[in-house]
């Protein structure tokens, strides 16, 4: 029997599905102005 609820267990998949889209997002916006910084 598991410790934690079924709600449980879908908000913590939700917050690391968010922490991931949120720190990819930060990854694209810091490698794409690296890119414009170089060129320019």
């Amino acid at each position: 029997m598991s410790r934690f609820s079924h709600d449980e267990i879908r908000m913590v998949h939700c917050a690391v599905w968010l922490r991931a889209a949120v720190l990819g997002a930060n990854d694209g916006i810091v490698s794409t102005a690296s890119l414009v910084v170089d060129v320019a």
